[in-house]
């Protein structure tokens, strides 16, 4: 259940500890400077930059994560065939559902998904891209193999962050610039991303981010991007319905109509569980069902966001696109029953027995909220999961535990290795239009290393391409 090894594929070594070829003038330009001297730079750097999550320095690491271009290849491949079938499914969700027709997917699936908007079945907007920017949890097991761990649809994070990341490397190691390579940029794919959501005959569209206010944890992000962007930050309290339109009052006190919503804001349902439609719903349903606003991204793409549906989503690739899946997933179970086993398409794997090789998570969880490694809770914590599993078995997933790579990063005292993923982001501006991908490398936190999440503590490091 971990890959075939217990010991972590370590990207920058080999087992027997000499340094990689492809790692070995990178490191030794890293190591040619004091790690102690080095890390209090990095950390004076954040500090200029003022880069903060929740109103704490970000942690940021400068080795850079060095990627061939052939295995970029194939990730980049692999997402972006990924994000081409979940937008598939999110428009025929809200349509003829033909996934559950053909006995793809079972109804129960999208019918107890927290993310499913029943609203918008029958009225989804023509030539919209449900989810304009796609975000996937990437990790490498074991053996060196690349597996997706989860789909990011609703908001995924992180593109300021990574551009701080590369940011600080610069100020810090001006001396690796050399051995950098194919050069990326998240910023010039999500504002490509953001002006197609646009009418076509909007030559200078008003994008407004919408968020939280000042207060929210990712504040730094979202000011960051929209400054970046050129684009607004709003919240609900700034902007007002007009008829089909949604406008902003700019700072001279006059309305002016908003194009596009890029969504970063916490609010992420269309109704309250009353019924009622939530704030977003009451603002920004009419002018988008309308034509007259675009959404980054759109209403009801949390149902893709579900993390039962993972475990479909190679069937899902088949089913829309016709091929084979270029990148493999984590396998993922859900809990169908309340009798102690975990039980879906793939068979049944009793739960009692099974437990301490998983990790068990929240079908609707986010900012690594809930998830547990089993094998690494406490006794009481275990009976308190096993309780909640017992009452809301279908609220639950669970997948095996796999060992996941480690990287060098900086530290007081030396390199240290820490575990990390890859989060390719996939930008589709217009329907049919060909995706584009960047990449983002996360790394965990002290206190929850396994557990790649900003609010956990997770940082970033620049990740590189060769050519």
């Amino acid at each position: 259940m971990n890959g075939g090894s217990s010991v972590p594929y370590r990207e920058a070594y080999e087992m027997a500890g000499s340094v990689r070829p492809h790692y070995q003038e990178t490191l030794a330009l890293v190591m040619a400077t004091s790690t102690s001297d080095l890390s209090q730079r990095v950390r004076a750097a954040v500090e200029t930059l003022e880069v903060t999550f929740r109103d704490r320095p970000f942690p940021i690491d400068v080795v850079p994560r060095l990627l061939s271009s052939d295995e970029w290849r194939t990730l980049e491949a692999g997402a972006a065939q990924r994000a081409r079938a979940l937008n598939a499914f999110v428009v025929d969700v809200y349509g003829d559902q033909e996934v559950v027709r053909q006995g793809i997917l079972p109804r129960a699936v999208i019918e107890t998904s927290a993310g499913f908007e029943p609203l918008l079945c029958g009225c989804w907007p023509t030539d919209c891209v449900p989810a304009a920017v796609v975000g996937l949890d990437v990790i490498k097991d074991a053996t060196g193999s690349y597996l997706v761990l989860e789909d990011n649809l609703r908001s995924p994070a992180g593109m300021a962050f990574g551009d701080a990341a590369e940011e600080v490397r610069e100020m810090v190691l001006p001396s690796l610039s050399r051995h950098r390579r194919v050069e990326y940029s998240h910023l010039a794919e999500l504002r490509r991303s953001l002006r197609a959501a646009a009418c076509p005959t909007q030559r200078d569209p008003l994008v407004v981010l919408l968020a939280d206010g000042s207060t929210a944890p990712a504040w730094y992000e979202h000011y960051t991007l929209a400054r970046r962007l050129d684009a607004r930050v709003a919240t609900y309290a700034d902007l007002s319905l007009r008829g089909n339109d949604l406008a902003l009052r700019d700072s001279h006190g006059r309305l002016r109509r908003v194009d596009v919503i890029y969504r970063r804001d916490g609010e992420e349902r269309l109704q309250t569980p009353s019924g009622s439609l939530s704030p977003s719903g009451r603002l920004l349903l009419k002018p988008w069902l309308k034509g007259h606003l675009g959404l980054v991204n759109g209403f009801g793409t949390g149902v893709a966001d579900d993390k039962l549906l993972h475990a479909y989503v190679p069937e899902l690739i088949r089913f829309y696109l016709g091929e084979q899946p270029i990148l493999d997933s984590v396998p993922t179970w859900g809990l169908a029953t309340q009798d102690g086993r975990f039980s879906d398409h793939f068979g049944a794997v009793d739960i009692i027995e099974s437990l301490p090789e998983f990790v068990i998570k929240p079908r609707f969880g986010q900012a690594g909220r809930g998830v547990a490694i089993y094998r690494e809770t406490g006794p009481a914590e275990r009976e308190q999961l096993k309780r909640e599993i017992g009452h809301q078995a279908m609220d639950w997933i669970v997948q095996p535990f796999v060992q996941m790579s480690c990287h060098p990063s900086i530290t007081s005292e030396g390199l240290v290795e820490r575990y990390v993923d890859l989060r390719p982001f996939v930008f589709t501006p217009t329907t049919g239009s060909s995706p584009s991908c960047t990449p983002l490398t996360r790394f965990g936190g002290v206190n929850q290393p396994l557990i790649f999440n900003f609010s956990r503590g997770s940082g970033v490091k620049p990740t590189w391409i060769s050519k």
